[in-house]
């Protein structure tokens, strides 16, 4: 199946408040506008499900987070980061590969920059992930469930427009994997399920934010190797 779709979005104009407010700092921030063109194919047979999509995205007065640290403090505010534009690729695929055995995949080829030509922060270049579930059943009607999973990110900046990773390494993160896995038990008539899971079984350790001064950075919880027990029951 063949699609395309069009679409324009509106936000509207807002305002600065933080404490150390100056005259330059009051007036308003413009409104932002955007239109986005998606054409995209789907197919499906038997055993294999798939989508590939086009899409890009312009955007007026792009609206974007500023951080000022002139003064030895970090202060976010906001500001219209001018004409951004964004475009890219992803395509999806589902394979049941026989009765018991699924794969998946999944990619994104991306990018994202102002009209000064600026990447934008947190629009990684390419992004993919690959994953697979094996099921195992057993004569008393419960199965066995194992699942595993990988997913890579690329290098992004973390940072207002205008920033590089070449004059503000602080702001380009690099590139970074991550490994789950998981084995489940689930009952009966799917009844209820029991199952150890396994995050980031490589430890891989990356942020996902950086807002200045050197050292403040938002880590996420799967940024350390873990593990866990999930129970789940069907009324």
């Amino acid at each position: 199946m063949l699609y395309a779709t069009f679409a324009t979005g509106y936000k509207g104009p807002a305002f600065n408040v933080f404490y150390n407010m100056d005259d330059d700092d009051i007036a308003p921030i413009d409104a932002e506008e955007s239109d986005s063109f998606e054409v995209g194919y789907k197919f499906a047979s038997e055993n294999l499900f798939g989508s590939l999509v086009y899409y890009m995205t312009e955007i007026d007065d792009f609206q974007a987070n500023d951080f000022d640290a002139s003064d030895g403090t970090t202060v976010t505010g906001f500001t219209n980061g001018g004409d951004v534009e964004t475009e890219g690729v992803e395509l999806d695929l589902l394979w049941q590969a026989t009765e018991n055995w699924m794969i998946s995949f999944g990619a994104a080829v991306s990018e994202a920059e102002a009209t000064t030509g600026d990447e934008l922060p947190f629009a990684p270049d390419s992004k993919y992930s690959v994953g697979t579930e094996y099921v195992f059943p057993m004569d008393s009607g419960a199965n066995w469930i194992l699942n595993a999973s990988y997913v890579y990110t690329d290098e992004k900046l973390s940072g207002n427009i205008g920033q590089d990773g070449s004059s503000n390494p602080e702001v380009l993160f690099p590139d970074y994997d991550i490994l789950n896995a998981s084995i489940t038990y689930a009952a009966p008539d799917d009844s209820y399920r029991v199952a150890l899971i396994g995050k980031n079984l490589t430890d891989e350790s990356y942020a996902t934010t950086y807002s200045g001064d050197g050292f403040r950075y938002q880590i996420p919880r799967d940024a350390d190797r873990y593990f866990g027990v999930n129970f789940k029951y069907n009324f």
